[in-house]
């Protein structure tokens, strides 16, 4: 069994985008988990680390039988303990049964044979506890994507506002599309949604009524060596159709919205049904609920998702999928 630790930034974000992508993955507060190991965990945005489960049950029962022998679990190569409580105390449980320097020195002991290296381990244990559970195991992988150094302000050419990075990936995830699909954003500004989804592999369209953005994410796509379409588009002049559509439509006063933001807005979510075979995944300011005018354009809701961006302004993300009961 595999054990997905998530971060604790956005918990309902991190289940979310995890089942999207591992439909029988199952959630449990600050972790899920899947039976068999799947590429697409190293996808994840809202989640820490992948763990192989080596042993698992109540904090008690650790210490009535001897250690545990992981020898012929453990891959080759050097190894280090480390301890994580998700209680957040000082690495006890319970009524003191589970103490870190204890739960660690059993677990190494139970690898035989084994370098320890503490610096540079190629191979690292979890001992992760939360009230009277105990998990061990062997890390599988680990979240090192550089979300903050892709931001807009880094990259070759920047927008007044755009997405973090971080939830730009998460909403592609949100989509289920897999490594080998595509995916359209058709107002898609200076590329961030692009980005995320190339650097993953997924083959990427992009569309911009605006020839300096479509320029912009040109430039953005080629500084991270992401080949893609993009061309110079109004959104509502687009006639073919795509499986999956992630997008942030512009919003604010840097924006080229004329009119009434809600009617520009309702026209979006027209024209997206319309184009869109499997799923949308749509960002939308909170003065806006799309939910009245996707009713009427064949489209059920699946997941809505608060994302506070700054004090004056919260986003709203909604998930589609075109309802085949109609």
């Amino acid at each position: 069994m595999i054990l997905i630790l998530h971060s604790q930034e956005d918990l309902r974000l991190a289940h979310a985008e995890t089942q999207a992508l591992m439909p029988k993955a199952v959630s449990h507060g600050l972790w899920s988990t899947v039976k068999r190991a799947s590429p697409t965990i190293r996808r994840l945005a809202y989640s820490r680390m992948a763990l192989r489960i080596l042993w698992e049950g109540r904090a008690g029962s650790f210490w009535k039988k001897g250690p545990p022998d992981f020898t012929r679990a453990m891959p080759k190569g050097s190894f280090a303990v480390r301890f994580r409580s998700l209680d957040g105390d000082s690495g006890k449980t319970g009524s003191g049964k589970l103490d870190a320097r204890k739960v660690i020195e059993r677990v190494a002991a139970g690898c035989r044979g084994k370098k320890v290296d503490l610096a540079h381990p190629r191979n690292t244990i979890w001992c992760i506890t939360q009230k009277d559970r105990l998990f061990i195991g062997l890390q599988t992988w680990k979240n090192e994507e550089r979300f903050a150094g892709r931001r807009n302000h880094l990259r070759r050419a920047r927008a007044p506002v755009s997405l973090h990075p971080k939830l730009a990936r998460a909403m592609v995830n949100l989509t289920g599309v897999r490594t080998s699909g595509m995916i359209l954003d058709p107002l898609c500004g200076t590329g961030g949604i692009l980005i995320e989804a190339g650097l993953m592999g997924i083959r990427v369209t992009g569309q911009d009524i605006d020839r300096v953005m479509v320029d912009r994410t040109k430039k953005n796509l080629a500084g991270f060596r992401i080949q893609g379409k993009v061309i110079q588009k109004d959104v509502f002049l687009s006639r073919q159709a795509v499986s999956y559509v992630v997008t942030d439509p512009p919003y604010g006063k840097n924006t080229s919205i004329r009119g009434d933001a809600a009617v520009f807005y309702a026209r979006i979510i027209r024209k997206l049904a319309a184009i869109t075979r499997k799923r949308i995944v749509v960002s939308f300011p909170r003065t806006y609920d799309p939910r009245p005018t996707a009713r009427t354009c064949n489209l059920k809701l699946v997941g809505v998702f608060d994302h506070v961006l700054h004090r004056s302004l919260t986003k709203v993300i909604y998930v589609f999928e075109k309802d085949s009961r109609r």
